[in-house]
């Protein structure tokens, strides 16, 4: 059966003229915003302090929603309804991990990163340790980058072609050129209010289709009832096995670990928190953040629970309604929002734009970090304007590469799933190399390097045999109340779950301690390996954490750092060749 499904069969409301218009209307608005700041706005993004950090005159407001924006990706949009529809709502637990995420920020990393100003988050390395590990982790950022793209761009390609005439290959790759080209021409300045317009039509879609849910459902009584019934309603599982699928610890620990590790040291992010005036802005920003990040998680859960509540008597997979469970929001909204003219034109506009904010941010900062890490040090004469058009060809030959991912997308397993897997293979050992530099006065180079390579390995490893070995997990749906042939019939959970005895433990483990694995392999082979390779190099105490700062005496002996004042002004002279002037 094609990408169309079974939509098609059943003859259900593709778009309306005015859906299209809407949507048309309302993506090519972010073109737009690349068009204006790449030829209309009078500071052009023809230099590098334009083009990465918008001159650092950023109000918090639009980089808040430009955070937001870049990490809720129609893989959340679409993905996380789903999730709560096939194992429960107690991903609403998520609201402390981006509390806890939150606090990390303003009092671990961002302290760190703004003090020393720089372009790239991967020059920290180079000052902590030595140039090649800033490379090791500027490539690791790049690759996970590259390949977590294509899942962007097919997760709103896939429901699009579920709702009009389009071809899916045809929508990624037309969606991918607006994306490149407005990212290529208009900098960060372009990503971040096209984000702050994103997030707008995001949240607008999102919450449209909640609240026209639950009216249709007969209010959130009606709807809390049959989720109850259907086994949904899960919100403290105890458990403490990381062999669980999900529960409260696999959230309160693996989730808030995780979110730390892809906000406190990833580039998207130390990007744009540069990009602002002062660190009390920067903090603003941070609090925007958590506030608006838990609202559309929040909403995304109770959407989720919504759709069961629709669909607890007849599953739309088993009645071949859909082929993947990801494309189960799309069907509700064509089955719900069709009364209303132009919502479902507003609702995949929305899908749309979390996918082309994500993709443009990651397109702008790889960029940014491949010139600043690979290029920018072989041509140091290079004039600003040379340097920002580098960077533009760059944007252009990562998104085609992207393109060309999305054909091995289509072959993989359920989105959100996927999601945690990709970021886990990479993001484990990124955040154990910048926690061993910020946490650590004795590892050195090598064994961060060994640490690094152990923590990508085994993962892998991991990753690779609980997507082969295991097929993933789902509560009891139900067909009793489909049409024949598909009536009542109860699927429950064993048929769904790979309960092989024989599978070795380590790849039952939860997707969501991925990160937290990573690092912690990471600390256990660099620790002994520095220790048998000889003294970490002298640092700076500037590189430290400033929670570890305060509990030291600034001693050569205590941080091993040589004050003497040949060293002091070689390091203060390293910190101006990083720094973006």
């Amino acid at each position: 059966m094609s990408e169309k499904t079974f939509l098609s069969e059943n003859s259900l409301n593709y778009f309306s003229v005015l859906d299209y218009g809407i949507f048309i209307i309302l993506v090519l608005l972010s073109a737009f915003i690349g068009i204006y700041f790449g030829f209309i706005s009078k500071k052009k993004q023809n230099n590098t302090s334009e083009y990465l950090l918008g001159s650092k005159q950023m109000g918090f407001l639009p980089i808040a929603a430009s955070l937001i924006a870049s990490h809720i990706s129609a893989s959340t949009l679409l993905a996380l309804p789903a999730e709560i529809y096939t194992n429960g709502c107690e991903y609403i637990l998520s609201i402390f991990s981006a509390i806890i995420t939150g606090f990390a920020l303003i009092y671990i990393f961002l302290p760190v990163f703004y003090g020393l100003q720089l372009t790239s988050a991967f020059q920290y390395l180079e000052l902590r340790f030595n140039r090649n590990v800033r490379l090791c982790a500027s490539v690791i950022f790049s690759m996970s980058g590259i390949i977590f793209m294509p899942v962007v761009i097919y997760v709103p390609a896939l429901a699009l072609s579920q709702v009009t005439d389009w071809n899916l290959h045809l929508i990624t790759m037309s969606t991918s050129i607006l994306c490149i080209f407005y990212t290529t021409i208009g900098g960060l300045k372009a990503v971040v209010w096209s984000d702050t317009l994103q997030l707008i039509l995001m949240i607008g879609g999102i919450v449209s289709v909640m609240f026209l849910g639950i009216n249709v459902m007969n209010g959130l009584g009606n709807i809390f009832d049959i989720a109850d019934k259907g086994g949904r309603l899960i919100f403290f599982n105890m458990d403490p096995s990381p062999f669980v699928r999900t529960s409260f610890w696999t959230y309160f620990i693996g989730l808030s670990f995780g979110w730390t590790a892809k906000l406190g040291v990833s580039q998207c992010c130390v990007q744009r928190f540069l990009a602002v005036p002062n660190m009390n802005v920067a903090k603003k920003a941070v609090y925007v953040f958590v506030v608006g990040y838990s609202f559309i998680k929040i909403s995304c859960v109770i959407v989720g629970i919504t759709i069961y509540s629709k669909y607890a008597s007849c599953d739309p997979m088993i009645s071949k309604k859909i082929e993947k469970i990801d494309q189960i929001l799309p069907l509700f909204v064509m089955e719900v929002a069709t009364k209303i003219p132009g919502l479902p034109g507003l609702f995949i506009a929305g899908v749309f734009s979390a996918s082309l904010s994500s993709m443009s941010s990651s397109l702008n900062t790889i960029a940014g970090a491949i010139y600043e890490d690979f290029i920018r040090h072989n041509y140091p004469n290079a004039t600003e304007k040379r340097a920002s058009d580098v960077m533009k060809i760059l944007v252009l030959v990562i998104g085609a590469i992207v393109i060309a991912l999305v054909f091995v997308v289509e072959q993989m397993g359920q989105i959100f799933r996927v999601c945690f897997a990709i970021n886990g293979l990479s993001a484990g050992a990124l955040f154990g190399i910048f926690s061993a530099g910020m946490f650590s006065r004795t590892i050195n180079t090598k064994g961060v390097l060994a640490g690094a390579l152990s923590s990508i390995s085994i993962l892998l490893i991991i990753i690779v045999g609980s997507f082969t070995l295991q097929k993933p997990p789902s509560l009891p749906i139900s067909t009793s109340g489909c049409d024949f042939p598909y009536n009542n019939t109860i699927i429950p959970t064993t048929v769904q779950t790979n309960t092989t005895q024989d599978v070795f433990i380590i790849f039952k483990l939860s997707f969501m301690y991925y990160i937290l694995l990573g690092t912690i392999i990471l600390f256990l082979v660099a620790i002994p390996v520095s220790h048998l390779t000889g003294k970490c190099e002298p640092f700076d105490e500037k590189l430290l954490t400033p929670i570890l700062r305060r509990n030291i005496k600034n001693t050569p002996e205590s941080n091993g750092v040589n004050n003497n004042n040949t060293k002091e002004k070689d390091y203060e002279l390293k910190i101006q060749e990083n720094r973006l002037l």
